[in-house]
């Protein structure tokens, strides 16, 4: 995890080459870490919903499906279990470009 002030950033896919990373794009797997995060987050104290506000961002700049279906068919349906499973998880959120 990364930290700075309030923003923790749990990278999904680090540590693999490019090709391993995008296959991981799975609902499993991302509903696995979101949970993992959000029990991670109230054994540490952050106990109100709000403190353990968690969002997946998307694979790509875009989630029309355009470049690719992960957000439609893997990080969407990821995100709306985690919602039903009462994790305060939003997204996905596309890519922005920052110089």
């Amino acid at each position: 995890m990364l930290a700075t002030g309030n923003l923790r950033c749990v990278h999904l896919t680090t540590h693999y080459s490019l090709k391993d990373a995008c296959s991981r794009v799975k609902k499993d797997f991302i509903l696995e870490r979101l949970k993992l995060t959000d029990a991670s987050f109230r054994q540490w104290g952050f106990g109100k919903t709000g403190d353990r506000r968690g969002g997946a961002q998307s694979l790509t700049a875009v989630k029309t499906g355009m470049f690719g279906r992960e957000e439609i068919e893997e990080i969407t349906p990821a995100v709306q279990a985690a919602i039903s499973l009462g994790i305060d998880a939003r997204g996905p959120f596309p890519r922005r470009f920052y110089f």
